[in-house]
């Protein structure tokens, strides 16, 4: 069976009314801020844009309210924050339960984590713990035959406020960003790059456009 994998850029902009920007070979989704309390959000899904990024980051995820928040949810949604991914038993549910918790009437929703780098961290651990996200992340896409989505960012998300004052990441990390989701990555790719202001925008967009030209457009996996 041969599935599509997508390279996509989810650019909300708080603040301000540019329009999102668009780079050739990427497709722009919105993003669905449902927040980061453990109460699960009371939302109709459906009456959002489809495919969009559903963020909801509760401290310790419950599969059965994700299944519940999904009901309205279509193929090609993404969610993000349905597991940890510490590699912890508090946190991580087993693969298969967070595949089941995904399914939807007429498919499944996407998986997906970030594998943004943490501020000064070093690159020997940020390397293991993306490793074990990409297992993950394959795992569940090999038993729902749906695309999962790594977010790959150009910002330092750790910084104190990365929407206004948006902190480019060196040189160095967003080719080791690149080349481990870049070529023949069997994984969808989404560039994550929120900006709250026009003058946040001129430091975003080029950063967007560099990382999405250093990964590639990407094409059709098996």
């Amino acid at each position: 069976m041969k599935l599509t994998t997508r390279r996509l850029i989810c650019y909300p902009t708080w603040g301000n009314t540019i329009p999102p920007l668009t780079v050739p070979g990427w497709t722009n989704v919105p993003l669905v801020n449902l927040g980061n309390k453990q109460d699960a959000p009371s939302v109709r899904l459906h009456e959002w844009e489809h495919p969009s990024v559903i963020d909801w980051e509760p401290p310790l995820p419950d599969l059965k309210k994700w299944a519940t928040l999904l009901r309205s949810a279509k193929p090609g949604d993404i969610a993000y924050g349905i597991d940890c991914g510490v590699n912890h038993p508090l946190y991580d549910k087993q693969v298969g339960l967070i595949a089941k918790a995904l399914k939807l009437k007429g498919g499944f929703a996407s998986m997906s984590y970030d594998i943004y780098p943490a501020a000064h961290e070093d690159p020997a651990y940020w390397s293991v713990r993306v490793s074990y996200r990409l297992i993950r992340l394959r795992q569940i896409q090999g038993m729902n035959q749906t695309d999962s989505v790594v977010l790959v960012s150009p910002l330092d998300q750790h910084s104190p406020d990365p929407y206004r004052n948006p902190v480019v990441l060196p040189d160095e990390w967003l080719d080791r960003i690149a080349r481990t989701v870049g070529g023949n990555l069997p994984l969808s790719i989404c560039i994550f790059a929120g900006a709250a202001s026009a003058e946040a925008r001129a430091v975003v967009d080029p950063a967007v456009v560099k990382l999405a030209k250093m990964i590639g457009a990407g094409e059709d996996s098996q």
